[in-house]
C-alpha cells in the first residue's frame, strides 16, 4: 500500500465550495480496464451477484485482481477529514457533512456503479505476493483493502507548491536531470495528476488468508495522522483522506486512502514470477511503464559513467526512445532495465528522506513496497511490530529497503542473467550485479554511490 498526494507546506484548502462532490469529481478504472481480472468473476456483475459474504480467501492465478465490493456497513460515523486531501483531489470543502460522502469512505456507496444496469466502474482486489522478513510468504493481496476509483486532478486545480516541497507522486516529462529535485521526479508545474483511492478495512477478499478484512481504530488513527504529517514535509508517504466509526462492528475501521495513480508494489512482479507467468510479467511492466510512470520516454537512462558515479550522478536524463539499447557492446541495458531503474531511484529517494528525518518504516517487505517509489506507512517504531505488538526488534529499515529492491530484480525478470537483444523486454544487467540475499551489502552500496 503506498501512495501520495503532492505537497505544500504553503498552501492551504480552499474555500468552501471550491472543488465538486465526491460524487461529482471525474473517476476512471484504469487499472482494470488494461489488466486481466479473476476467472471466476470475469466482468463486476458477476462479482456484484455473488452473495458478499461467498466472497473469501482462496487462490488466485492468472490474474492481477479481482472484482470485489465492500462490505456494507451499519451505522457508519465519519470521524476525522483531511482538508489538504479533499483539497488536493479537488472535493469541496463541507461535502463530508454529506450523506453520499459519509456513505462512499464507509464502502456502502459504489461510485460509478448502475445498479439497475448492472454495468460501469467496479471495486477491486489487487493480487500479488512477496518476501517477509526475507522468508517467500506465497499469495498475499489485498486482504483488507479495496480500491473503489481513480481520479485525475486537472492541471488547473493543482495546488501551488514552494522550493521545499517535492513529491514522486507525479507523472514527471522528460528532463536533463540537472538537479535533485529532477532525480526525486518531481512533476512539472500544472500537470494533471491521477490518484487511486482505496478503503482500508472493506472487508475480506480472496486475500485476506487468515484475517477478518478489518481494520484496527488504534493503528488507523496513527496512520491517519503520521501519514498527513510525513507529507507536509515532504516525504513520500500514504495519505488518508478519511476515518470512519463502525459501533456495530467489533472490530471498528476504516480510512480512505488516495494512492498516487498506482498502488502497485513489488509483489505483483513477486507473485508472478513464482508462478512463473512470464506473459503477465511482461503486461504488468509494460502497463507500469506506459500508464503509469508516464511512457517509456519518460523513464530515466543510465548515467554517463556508472564507474564515477559521484561525478556522473546528474547525467541521467530522459526522453530515451522506446527500443534505445543503452551501455557498452555486450552489457547492453533495454527499456526494461530503465524500467527498473527508474523504480530503484524513486525508492532510494524516499528512503534517503526517511534518512533525514529519522523515520523508520519496519515492515518494509516487498509486497508494500512501491513501484512508484513511496511506501504504505506501517510502523512508527523501528522495534515494534504493530500488527503483533512485539519488541523483537527484526526490524531495520534501510537494509530492508535495500532488500526489497534486491528482491525486485528477481521479481521483475525470471530470466534475467541470460537476458539478449533477441528477446527485447527482458532486462538485460551486468553479470556484476548480485544474484541473491547475501549480495545486500553490495546493493546498499551501489544505492548510496548512485551507481543506478
Amino acid at each position: 500500500m503506498a501512495a501520495l498526494l503532492s505537497s505544500s507546506s504553503s498552501s492551504s484548502a480552499g474555500a468552501a465550495g471550491e472543488g465538486a462532490s465526491i460524487n461529482d469529481i471525474p473517476k476512471t478504472w484504469n487499472f482494470t480496464s488494461k489488466l486481466p481480472a479473476d476467472a471466476r468473476y470475469p466482468t463486476p456483475a458477476d462479482s456484484h451477484k455473488t452473495p458478499r459474504d461467498d466472497i473469501g480467501p482462496r487462490q488466485v492465478r492468472d490474474a492481477i485482481f479481482t472484482w470485489v465490493r465492500p462490505q456494507p456497513v451499519e451505522s457508519p460515523e465519519l470521524l476525522a477529514v483531511s482538508p489538504a486531501a479533499m483539497r488536493d483531489l479537488g472535493i469541496r470543502r463541507g461535502d463530508e457533512k454529506t450523506d453520499d460522502f459519509v456513505q462512499t469512505v464507509a464502502g456502502n456507496k459504489i461510485q460509478g456503479w448502475d445498479e439497475d444496469k448492472q454495468t460501469g466502474g467496479y471495486p477491486w482486489a489487487q493480487c500479488y505476493g512477496g518476501f517477509q522478513f526475507g522468508s517467500w510468504a506465497g499469495q498475499l493481496g489485498d486482504g483488507r483493502a479495496i480500491s473503489v476509483f481513480e481520479t485525475t486532478r486537472p492541471a488547473q486545480q493543482s495546488p501551488a507548491t514552494n522550493g521545499a516541497s517535492s513529491s514522486v507522486s507525479e507523472q514527471t516529462s522528460p528532463g536533463n536531470g540537472e538537479d535533485v529535485d529532477k532525480l526525486s521526479l518531481r512533476a512539472p508545474p500544472g500537470a494533471p495528476v491521477r490518484y487511486e483511492l482505496q478503503l482500508k478495512g472493506a472487508g475480506m477478499t480472496p486475500y485476506s488468508r487468515f484475517a477478518d478484512g478489518k481494520a484496527v481504530l488504534r493503528s488507523s488513527i496513527r496512520e491517519f495522522v503520521v501519514s498527513e504529517y510525513l507529507h507536509a514535509l515532504g516525504i513520500p508517504s500514504t495519505r488518508a483522506l478519511s476515518l470512519t466509526l463502525l459501533p456495530k462492528v467489533k472490530v471498528r475501521r476504516e480510512t480512505l486512502e488516495p494512492g498516487a495513480i498506482s498502488w502497485m508494489r513489488i509483489g505483483n512482479f513477486d507473485i508472478l514470477r513464482a508462478r512463473g507467468d512470464r506473459d503477465l510479467i511482461r503486461k504488468l511492466a509494460t502497463y507500469l511503464a506506459e500508464d503509469v510512470l508516464g511512457g517509456w520516454e519518460a523513464l530515466s537512462s543510465r548515467l554517463d559513467d556508472p564507474e564515477k558515479a559521484t561525478e556522473t550522478a546528474y547525467t541521467a536524463k530522459r526522453g530515451v526512445a522506446r527500443d534505445a539499447l543503452e551501455g557498452p557492446e555486450g552489457l547492453e541495458e533495454n527499456r526494461f532495465a530503465r524500467l527498473y531503474r527508474e523504480v530503484v531511484r524513486r525508492n532510494a529517494v524516499t528512503v534517503a528522506k526517511w534518512q533525514a528525518y529519522g523515520f523508520m518504516n519496519g515492515v518494509l517487505n516487498t509486497d508494500n513496497t512501491s513501484l512508484f517509489g513511496h511506501n504504505s506507512l506501517n510502523q512508527l517504531c523501528p522495534r515494534e511490530d504493530p500488527r503483533t505488538r512485539e519488541r523483537a526488534g527484526r526490524s531495520k529499515g534501510t537494509l530492508k529497503a535495500v532488500f526489497s529492491k534486491q528482491k525486485s530484480a528477481t521479481a521483475s525478470s525470471p530470466a534475467s542473467r541470460q537476458a539478449s537483444q533477441a528477446d527485447p523486454w527482458t532486462l538485460s544487467f551486468p553479470p556484476s550485479w548480485p544474484n541473491d540475499c547475501n549480495s545486500i551489502i553490495l546493493i546498499l552500496k551501489t544505492l548510496s554511490l548512485g551507481h543506478f
